[in-house]
């Protein structure tokens, strides 16, 4: 299955959901998805400065779809890069004023249909910056706390909810 075709995580998630018994996930939340294997080379920037300035390489300038995003992280390295790395390559394109005001729409569609932890992550990342709209970030609760079900996430929902709901 090419990476194209796979789910969504988010779409998994809500496949897994439906598949419960009376509708209650496990306890502890369900198991991660296999992430894609990149060459050991190309790994290697999944955490530390490198990492960042990958990610940040890759979110330069802000793609427009989700797709261009996930090529962009595959050619820099970065399709697993750990959550830690990538709040911290939004952060400092916030901080110097990268992000436009339609950040929000491409983190939308990252946590709608991100294939990938890493694009996934981004979308949290991004939404956490997109404060200039308020609505759009409280229209993803929804979708915030079907992504929290699956272990992966947890932190990052809970987080992403916090933000989002704070008046």
């Amino acid at each position: 299955m090419s990476g194209q075709d796979a789910a969504s995580r988010y779409e998994r998630a809500l496949g897994l959901l439906a598949a419960c018994g009376e509708g209650l996930p496990p306890r502890r939340g369900f198991e991660p998805a296999a992430e894609p294997t990149e060459p050991a080379e190309r790994g290697a920037a999944r955490r530390g400065p490198a990492a960042v300035a990958a990610v940040r390489a890759a979110l330069s300038p802000l793609p427009a779809e989700e797709l261009e995003l996930a090529r962009r992280l595959a050619r820099h390295g970065v399709a697993t890069a750990h959550p830690v790395e990538i709040r911290k390559a939004v952060d400092s394109l916030a901080a110097d004023g990268e992000l436009p005001d339609t950040a929000h729409h491409l983190a939308r569609r990252l946590l709608r249909h991100g294939r990938t932890r890493a694009e996934v992550d981004i979308g949290l990342a991004l939404l956490l910056h997109g404060r200039a709209d308020r609505g759009s970030a409280v229209g993803e609760v929804g979708v915030l706390s079907v992504l929290g079900l699956c272990r992966e996430f947890t932190p990052q929902k809970v987080l992403g909810k916090r933000v989002t709901t704070r008046s």
